[in-house]
């Protein structure tokens, strides 16, 4: 992941948990495999709302610098953001 620009995210949240790997051996997904996400140069996550996920245990790389969150529902979104680049590429 070191070497990717951008990585979006559509749901997702917990096999993207850094905690999993970082957070210790007590923490709720510990040994869980991941994607390492947060080594991307840019993060996006597309969800609903900043809740936590089917675990129920909080993301830390919602709050990471290169984060950024994009709410909504992922099926406009994403539809939008079809559209828009499509447009741009004429």
């Amino acid at each position: 992941m070191n070497s990717v620009d951008t990585c979006l995210i559509v749901g997702a949240n917990d096999t993207t948990n850094q905690g999993a790997q970082e957070g210790g051996p007590d923490h709720p997904l510990a040994g869980m495999p991941v994607i390492e996400v947060w080594k991307a140069k840019k993060v996006i996550f597309m969800k609903r709302t900043m809740g936590a996920g089917y675990a129920d245990v909080e993301n830390p790389v919602f709050f990471n610098e290169n984060t950024d969150m994009l709410l909504g529902n992922a099926t406009d979104t994403t539809e939008q953001i079809s559209a828009k680049v499509k447009e741009l590429l004429g």
